[in-house]
């Protein structure tokens, strides 16, 4: 008899599981949140305002790219060779795809960008995926970030600047 009450009251709980709604998915309004974050952080590498991008990621954010960087300091650390060396001319951040439930989100992107380093006319390409958390404001941070790229001499080194 114990055997059968425990059985019952294990499908109960999976049928009570099972109705239960799962979280939604992202309002229109956290979708246009999150394509704001990727606006503010392309536009400010397009801007060769390296740094300021960094106010997208949270204080705690990991980035992972040959190696795990944990919080901004680090990651700041990481960029400053890019402060340093690079001059971006244009940069283009494309949105491939943007998942999320509740106040925790997911996006892939593609970038390309045309950049100086040390002078030297270059232009590179890749993908990132972010996982974002929304904040208790309502905004939207990265907490995690991955990412690889490529970069090249450009074939237009005739180009004035």
């Amino acid at each position: 008899m114990r055997h059968r009450c425990v059985s019952g009251i294990a499908a109960l709980a999976l049928v009570v599981a099972a109705c239960t709604a799962a979280p939604a998915g992202l309002t229109p309004e956290d979708e246009a949140a999150i394509r704001a974050v990727v606006d503010r952080y392309s536009d400010d590498w397009a801007a060769n305002r390296i740094a300021e991008s960094l106010d997208v990621f949270a204080e705690d954010a990991v980035e992972v790219i040959s190696t795990a960087r944990i919080g901004k300091t680090a990651i700041r650390e990481r960029w400053q060779a890019f402060i340093d060396r690079y001059v971006y001319e244009t940069v283009n951040t494309n949105v491939e795809e943007i998942v999320g439930r509740g106040d925790l989100a997911y996006i892939w992107l593609s970038f390309e960008h045309t950049h100086l380093y040390n002078g030297n006319p270059m232009e590179g390409h890749g993908n990132m995926l972010w996982i974002l958390r929304k904040q208790e404001d309502g905004g939207w941070l990265v907490s995690h970030s991955a990412g690889s790229s490529t970069q090249s001499a450009r074939a237009d080194t005739t180009a004035s600047f």
